[in-house]
């Protein structure tokens, strides 16, 4: 009978333990342009109304390395629910331009994007022991999220996404 004591088990246990926190630093990849943003949003519904319209826009960071300098392609990408279809569809993107500097960050803001929608209600008619409802289905465009993606050339060198199910849709 073998007896182990601490300092042998985590000896043979080093190699396993050292290959495990290698595998995932090399299939995670790396891009050159760490990219950051902030949503902004502001409320303006209508007065009477259950109609919802919201205003988004983005705030982009970009720090580049130094290697990566010079103009780079942005394109914001926003995502709504269709309401009337129940459908994820790219409601609006544009494109920017950014120039990177080495050591310092590019900040960016991405132009307004407008989602209006009703939300599922009831509409009465009648009134006291008569009175009835009718369900009204829901309508219009409401936000789901947001995307960019960053290149130099047809070279994409920074992305990021709000949802990584959006990173699947524009890769499609």
């Amino acid at each position: 009978m073998k007896i182990y004591t601490l300092s042998q088990n985590i000896r043979s246990f080093l190699p396993l333990l050292a290959l495990g926190f290698c595998i995932p630093l090399v299939a995670q990849a790396v891009t050159p342009i760490r990219v950051t943003a902030t949503v902004k949003t502001e409320h303006a519904d209508p007065k009477g109304s259950i109609d919802e319209v919201v205003k988004k826009n983005l705030e982009i960071e970009l720090r580049g390395s130094n290697t990566l300098q010079g103009e780079v392609k942005v394109t914001c990408t926003f995502f709504a629910d269709d309401l009337g279809t129940d459908k994820l569809v790219a409601l609006k993107s544009h494109s920017l331009t950014a120039v990177l500097e080495a050591g310092k960050s590019t900040r960016l803001t991405s132009p307004v994007v407008t989602f209006n929608f009703t939300p599922q209600h009831s509409v009465k008619s009648g009134s006291g022991r008569r009175a009835k409802f009718k369900n009204v289905e829901a309508v219009g465009s409401r936000y789901h999220g947001w995307g960019i993606q960053v290149y130099r050339g047809d070279e994409l060198v920074g992305e990021a996404f709000s949802l990584p199910s959006i990173k699947k849709l524009l890769k499609q």
